[in-house]
Parts: C-alpha cells; structure tokens; sequence
C-alpha cells in the first residue's frame, strides 16, 4: 500500500509543479512576453497569477476574460497589457490559459 501511496504523491506533485501554460502553449508564451517587457519599464516587485478566458472562431482565439490573482499592482499591469477582444491563431483550442509572472 505504502508504494503505491508514494507513487501517486510523487505523480501528483510533478503536476502542480507546472502552473505556467508558457512552455507549452503559444498563446500563452506570447501573452507572458508583453506582461514580463512591460513589468521591465516599470519597478514593481511582487507576483502574479493571470487567468486568461478565450473563446474561440473558427482558427482564432478571442480574449473573452483576465483575471489575477497576487500582487494588485502586478496584476493591474498584467490586465492593462491583455486586452479583452485581442484575437490569436491557435493549433490547439484551450478556453483557460494560466500565466505565472514575477517581477
């Protein structure tokens, strides 16, 4: 019982370990860029965790929501940078995308 309770953790822990989308999704690399550059011009210090809503059309992908959580300054930057209706090409349809930003 114990080795299958260690492997389960051990599984389970590798997942919450990932909590940017940045790596693995397009979009969500593009967003993190124009929030980390903007984040440089200014001297913030703090972190934030952006929510991003999309719906999509056909091969586009629509900012329907942002949300954040964390520093409010941080944040405040991030949802001033993510515009609600700017559109994205996508080869793979999320609605949620999750951005992890430090500054």
């Amino acid at each position: 019982m114990k080795p299958h309770l260690l492997i389960f953790l051990t599984l389970f822990s590798a997942s919450s370990v990932a909590i940017d989308d940045a790596e693995r999704n397009s979009i969500a690399k593009k967003l993190k860029q124009r929030v980390v550059k903007e984040l440089s011009k200014q001297e913030l210090e703090g972190y934030c965790d952006l929510f991003i809503e999309l719906s999509h059309d056909d091969r586009y992908a629509k900012v329907k929501k942002v949300r954040g959580t964390g520093d409010h300054k941080v944040c405040k930057v991030g949802k001033k940078v993510i515009k609600r209706g700017q559109r994205f090409k996508y080869q793979q349809p999320e609605k949620y995308i999750r951005i992890h930003v430090t500054s």
